[in-house]
């Protein structure tokens, strides 16, 4: 039983840093280029929502 409570929470921050990873990407480049917030959330799959913060 801790094994699986173990990898299901490494699993869940591994997530959570790929989203990080993105929601930074994303920030660079509305700073580097002229695209919108809808065309950099559609090309990091994240909502638009999340762009904008």
């Amino acid at each position: 039983m801790g094994f699986e409570k173990g990898r299901l929470e490494g699993l869940q921050e591994g997530e959570q840093r790929a989203l990080e990873g993105k929601r930074y990407a994303a920030r660079k480049l509305i700073a580097r280029t002229e695209m919108d917030d809808q065309m950099i959330a559609d090309i990091e799959e994240l909502p638009v929502d999340e762009v904008e913060k």
